[in-house]
């Protein structure tokens, strides 16, 4: 099994975006499971798989001002991976199409590969662009209970 640098050991294919998954987004290789309360995605294919952990790590490096983290061995809280995967994953989407506005993933795998195919590599991505929106992503605010 991988480290991840969150600090957890993960099963080789749990989703790298599954907070996103499960909140806002979709993706062709996703395949959501739940063992009792625990909701989850796994992802059916090693390639796509591999290329999203990658984008995550770099996401959580380039992004590491942005979510008030010293290090990269730093374990994140659940708000800040929602603000690196949602916010990343948008902040992708802004990258590709700054004219158009946010918009629900149908199919990160599908982002990815039209990324890649435009800036040439993930290492290529405009991070600054995109690091700006995982700062401006603001999640939903719990309700005050009466």
């Amino acid at each position: 099994m991988d480290q991840d640098p969150d600090g957890a050991r993960e099963p080789a294919h749990d989703c790298a975006f599954e907070l996103a998954l499960l909140n806002a987004h979709d993706c062709c290789h996703a395949e959501r499971y739940s063992i009792g309360e625990r909701a989850g995605v796994h992802c059916t294919a090693e390639t796509p798989w591999r290329r999203c952990r990658a984008l995550r790590l770099l996401l959580r490096e380039r992004a590491r001002f942005a979510l008030a983290t010293p290090g990269a061995h730093t374990r994140l809280s659940h708000a800040q991976r929602l603000h690196l995967q949602l916010g990343g994953l948008r902040g992708i989407a802004f990258a590709l199409d700054p004219e158009a506005p946010p918009r629900t993933i149908r199919d990160v795998h599908a982002l990815l590969v039209e990324a890649r195919a435009h800036f040439g590599t993930l290492e290529a991505l405009p991070f600054e662009r995109i690091v700006r929106q995982i700062s401006a992503f603001h999640s939903r605010r719990r309700r005050e209970r009466r």
